[in-house]
């Protein structure tokens, strides 16, 4: 009897610690899949970053924005990190912008110095908190912003006018035309198609007047040389109806 009751106690302390062994198991395995399955990334989704308008024109200002898009455990806070490479290769410093919490996305308003190409790099870390599973990097997203020279403006832009009759004249320029606004470049005026229908001509006080020769159509063009890295070179065509 001694003997039955001890065997029965002894499967009893068995069972017991197999179902421990089982228990700390499963909770090993849970841990590691929940682990897997939640790398730090996953709290983000992906990042959107853009800049208006590119190509941008040398020393205006140029908003660069980056946005979050959530993933299924969005970010919990954190800041965006802006860097810039300038076409000569030198790396300006990160300039560190807060998140929105509502919308979670950050801007940064650069102002291009030179015409080039400029590599943008934006990263986006999060930090600890609820909604986040843990600390870490979220996307980067990088983009190259093109940056041209400034145009110029002339004094005297070339004119829309009725049509000219043969053997008749026509201001289609005003006075002041023979230099342009920015750079001080003097501006040359050609015919560029039908030359045999009308001729061009500059006055001394600047203005530019068109004669009619024959009938038919021809167009007049407004050139300027451009300053190297400063102004973009200056053109305008407007055509004309000769009758």
């Amino acid at each position: 009897m001694a003997m039955t009751v001890a065997s029965t106690r002894h499967k009893r302390v068995n069972k017991s610690i197999r179902l421990a062994l089982r228990t700390t198991i499963l909770m090993l395995i849970s841990a590691v899949v929940v682990g897997t399955l939640a790398p730090p990334a996953a709290a983000l989704g992906g990042m959107t970053l853009t800049a208006g308008p590119n190509p941008a024109v040398k020393g205006e200002l140029v908003i660069i924005t980056a946005e979050i898009i959530p993933g299924a455990a969005g970010p919990n806070g954190g800041v965006f990190e802006f860097s810039i490479e300038d076409p000569f290769g030198d790396n300006a410093d990160p300039v560190l912008v807060n998140a929105d919490p509502d919308d979670v996305y950050g801007s940064y308003t650069f102002q291009p110095m030179t015409p080039g190409a400029y590599q943008i790099v934006v990263k986006y870390t999060v930090s600890a908190g609820p909604g986040v599973l843990v600390p870490g990097s979220g996307p980067v997203k990088s983009m190259t912003l093109t940056v041209t020279a400034r145009p110029q403006q002339v004094y005297s832009e070339l004119m829309a006018v009725k049509p000219i009759k043969v053997g008749k004249t026509k201001v289609i320029a005003r006075a002041g035309a023979d230099q342009t606004a920015a750079a001080q470049q003097p501006v040359s005026f050609a015919v560029s198609t039908g030359a045999k229908r009308c001729a061009v001509r500059v006055r001394k006080n600047g203005s530019v007047i068109l004669k009619g020769l024959k009938p038919g159509k021809c167009a007049v063009q407004a050139t300027a040389p451009g300053v190297t890295g400063e102004w973009a070179p200056y053109l305008k065509q407007q055509s004309y109806k000769i009758r």
